[in-house]
């Protein structure tokens, strides 16, 4: 899989002759692959390798870079880099930018989650501009152990214990590009011997450094202390997660046999789906797991649970009528006359969210889809006190940019609550305050042009904020009954 490579011509004291483990067989010549590229010493050579160096394949390559909205300056001088590198090696470059804590908060998920996932949409839509068949990242061995200590260390299963694969779709949807990672057989130290021979200079992310991250303090501190004790540890779990793979996909073939042989034939009358039992009970045990997390998956349950699957198992035990509903409440699992089926469970009609009603100001609006009345005054001078209750709200006139609007809450709205440290999810802000579930679609929200000026009864805008600056204000004062399923959001407040 490796090719030599020799160093630049010319370049004395470097090293003579040397040996970077590519996978080439990923690529084939005239194929079109963008390498992502953050400045550090593996991406660098991969990217010089499979463009300039010697061996490089007839390829056409093109670099792309996220830049997280993280580290500030050190950020923008990691893009200014690859900027100036890629134009001497007249390679194009395009960077894409992300925010990456602002995605961490949205999704619940992790820095270091966030930052692959923002990597991830930011390369698929790069590959669809550069009409790309290929996306290649620069994992190299080191990355795969960590990987799978880290899998083995969240209780993942066989499947986990694979590692990042060499090749796979970047995305599900048909027509993906493939995700190659040509660097899986070098060490960290083959690249780091590779910018050296060639003079090379990478970037360093302190943050690589930051032991806050799992992976982290795995790389600094659980391999050294690891390796310290076997020697080679490195290597052993690169050639375990080979050798699971080749098992893995042995029982996922024998699994597609045993799921095909236990359907039931004609069960999908009015979405119902059926598999039978005494199929899945005479298999083994590895195999029937297997084939209920792939129906699972076949109906929409992206990652089932080891829970869940064993829930399913005990089910087919049953020896009376049984059922439970699977996660996400949209099927319901029932086992009865030797048949375990998946029904859809039919969702209850929701409302329809209330419109959008323009607002008087100065005036009275009276809007019954929220079962709400309100007054906005001008004041010629702020009130003395500035504590409203919850049924009324303070506006420095002059933040307000008009016309206010009164709708319902719009998916992804966020705003900076008064005394708040920085902007909230709106969901989160509904969460705080206990706001029932069912009651969050058609909460009344003043907005303006700016977005949301008053989550009504329960926060106004830290920009709309009376100080001792303001000059004229407005004073909002909501009326509400208790058509609002029962509660209104005034009495909610």
């Amino acid at each position: 899989m490796g090719r030599p490579l020799r160093p630049v011509p010319g370049a004395p004291g470097r090293i003579a002759a040397l040996h970077l483990p590519l996978d080439l067989s990923l690529v084939a010549p005239g194929d079109r692959v963008l390498i992502g590229v953050s400045g550090g010493a593996d991406s660098l050579s991969l990217l010089h390798a499979l463009s300039l160096g010697p061996a490089a394949p007839d390829l056409t390559v093109i670099a792309a870079h996220v830049h997280h909205g993280m580290r500030g300056e050190a950020a923008d001088a990691d893009a200014a880099f690859l900027h100036e590198t890629c134009a001497g090696w007249n390679i194009a470059l395009s960077v894409a930018w992300a925010d990456v804590p602002a995605l961490a908060r949205e999704r619940r998920i992790s820095i270091e989650e966030a930052g692959r996932v923002a990597r991830l949409e930011a390369f698929a839509h790069l590959a669809a501009r550069h009409g790309c068949d290929k996306v290649a990242t620069a994992h190299t061995a080191d990355d795969q152990a960590e990987t799978l200590l880290l899998h083995l260390l969240r209780g993942s299963g066989l499947d986990g214990l694979c590692g990042m694969p060499a090749r796979r779709p970047l995305a599900p949807a048909a027509g993906a590009p493939e995700l190659i990672r040509p660097l899986l057989p070098a060490r960290r130290a083959d690249t780091e011997a590779y910018c050296a021979a060639y003079g090379l200079s990478p970037r360093l992310d302190i943050t690589n450094q930051d032991l806050r991250y799992r992976r982290n303090r795995l790389r600094h501190e659980v391999l050294p202390l690891l390796d310290a004790i076997a020697p080679g540890v490195c290597e052993r779990l690169v050639r375990l997660s080979y050798l699971l793979a080749d098992e893995r996909d042995y029982l996922r073939a024998r699994a597609e046999e045993l799921l095909a042989c236990a359907r039931v034939p004609n069960c999908d009358g009015g979405g119902v789906r059926g598999l039978q039992v005494a199929v899945l009970q005479n298999a083994p045990a590895a195999l029937a797991r297997r084939a209920l997390r792939d129906a699972l998956r076949e109906m929409g349950i992206t990652a089932p649970s080891f829970e869940c699957v064993e829930r399913l198992r005990r089910l087919l035990r049953e020896t009376r009528p049984a059922a439970f509903t699977l996660p996400g409440g949209s099927l319901r699992a029932t086992c009865r006359d030797g048949h375990l089926e998946f029904a859809p469970i039919t969702p209850p009609d929701r409302p329809s969210p209330p419109p959008t009603i323009p607002v008087s100001c100065p005036g009275v609006t009276n809007a019954p889809a929220f079962a709400l009345s309100l007054e906005l005054r001008e004041l010629p001078s702020p009130p003395e006190t500035r504590r409203c209750p919850p049924a009324q709200a303070l506006f420095d006139r002059r933040a307000l940019h008009l016309p206010l609007l009164l709708r319902p809450p719009g998916r992804g709205d966020r705003f900076r609550p008064f005394g708040a440290p920085g902007r909230r999810l709106l969901s989160d802000v509904f969460a705080d305050r206990k706001v029932p579930v069912s009651h969050r679609g058609s909460w009344p929200i003043l907005a303006d042009q700016e977005g949301i000026v008053w989550v009504v009864g329960l926060a106004a805008a830290e920009r709309t904020r009376v100080s001792e600056a303001t000059i004229h204000c407005v004073q909002a004062d909501a009326a509400g009954g208790a058509a609002n399923a029962g509660r209104s959001p005034i009495e909610a407040g």
